[in-house]
């Protein structure tokens, strides 16, 4: 019976779910075979106790012992076989949560990049706008006084024709004889 209490302390003493990591360590693999080993060896004393046996009595305990020892078993390795895929799953999440993390980071950094890009396209068209805004001004302001300075000289010019036009009638009168207006075609003459 001494197989079977080792058993037990080995299988208590051995690793918790925390250190189980993919792939298994040389030692960890060697405990396991030990573990299964001694397992076996309980399983076997606790066969040959029951084949010794000639109590019914002793027979029915070390039967419901040997059913107790096999479910005690399957149970450790299926909790051991759940142990480790519980923390196979939770690296692969922290693993995914830590590439979730660094997306999002780039993801703010390239937001922020982006908000920055939008501020100064907006402070870029502000100042071609305001650019474009005093051009236009000062083109227009000097338009309109080409305009008036062209309207002043023509005017001016009109005014000396007039007077050149009036100094040579004065001086020539014979020279620039009254001009002739044809008629216009459809017109009713009187």
């Amino acid at each position: 019976m001494s197989g079977f209490t080792d058993a037990i302390d080995e299988l208590l003493s051995t690793p918790t779910a925390e250190s189980y990591h993919m792939p298994l360590t040389e030692d960890e693999i060697q405990r396991n075979n030990r573990t299964r080993e001694r397992f076996e060896a309980t399983e076997r004393d606790i066969v040959n106790l029951i084949e010794k046996t000639d109590s019914p009595k002793d027979k029915a305990y070390l039967l419901l012992m040997y059913k107790m020892h096999s479910s005690l078993v399957e149970n450790t390795e299926a909790t051991m076989r759940i142990a480790r895929e519980s923390t196979e799953q939770g690296a692969g999440f922290r693993e995914f949560r830590h590439k979730e993390e660094i997306m999002f980071a780039q993801l703010r950094g390239g937001w922020k990049a982006t908000m920055v890009m939008v501020g100064l396209f907006g402070m870029l068209l502000t100042a071609v706008q305001y650019l474009a805004w005093n051009i236009i001004s000062n083109y227009v302001q000097n338009n309109t006084t080409v305009a008036e300075n062209v309207n002043s000289n023509t005017k001016r010019i009109e005014n000396m024709e007039r007077i050149l036009d009036t100094l040579k009638l004065q001086a020539h009168p014979e020279l620039f004889p009254p001009p002739v207006i044809p008629p216009r075609p459809g017109v009713n003459k009187r």
